[in-house]
């Protein structure tokens, strides 16, 4: 509600209602209405507050935006006193940034789905893999594919031979 927000607002700022009214150049009776919900500014007045009080108009309408940080409001600052190159480079350093954490949250989502199906495989089905090996006794070490090799006794055995 407007009045208490501003109450609130007022309070905060550490200033009574009649040098609230000095600020805004109106009277203590009509800041004194608008908090006890009498009455409400006009829009020229909630401007004036929110410079005076120093809160966003959002805050008097309750539209539940989130507010930028100090460090945002610096970097906006900052950027807008910038020229068009350095602009420019801020621009192509966000974007580059921007695709980096979209494959990184891309590769984490895969991941995780690889991850799931494999907790939904029962043992005996993700044990029992196809697998290619050479042979060492063989003169011309030629590639053997077996289909269903179980994983859980291929323990022991030494790099890719058999």
């Amino acid at each position: 509600m407007f009045a208490n927000k501003l109450r609130q607002a007022r309070k905060n700022k550490g200033i009574r209602q009649i040098e609230l009214a000095k600020l805004l150049n109106t009277t203590n009776t009509s800041v004194s209405n608008w908090e006890n919900n009498f009455s409400k500014p006009d829009l020229d007045m909630i401007k004036k507050l929110c410079e005076v009080l120093d809160v966003s108009a959002n805050y008097f309408l309750e539209i539940n935006e989130d507010e930028l940080s100090s460090d945002e409001k610096n970097f906006i600052a900052l950027y807008r006193l910038m020229d068009e190159q350095g602009r420019e480079v801020v621009n192509y350093i966000l974007k580059q940034e921007h695709k980096r954490i979209k494959i990184y949250k891309d590769l984490e989502n895969s991941l995780e789905m690889m991850k799931n199906k494999l907790n939904q495989q029962s043992n005996s089905e993700y044990k029992k893999i196809p697998i290619a090996a050479r042979s060492k006794y063989l003169e011309k070490k030629t590639l053997k594919l077996n289909t269903n090799i179980d994983v859980t006794k291929l323990k022991g055995i030494k790099g890719d031979e058999f």
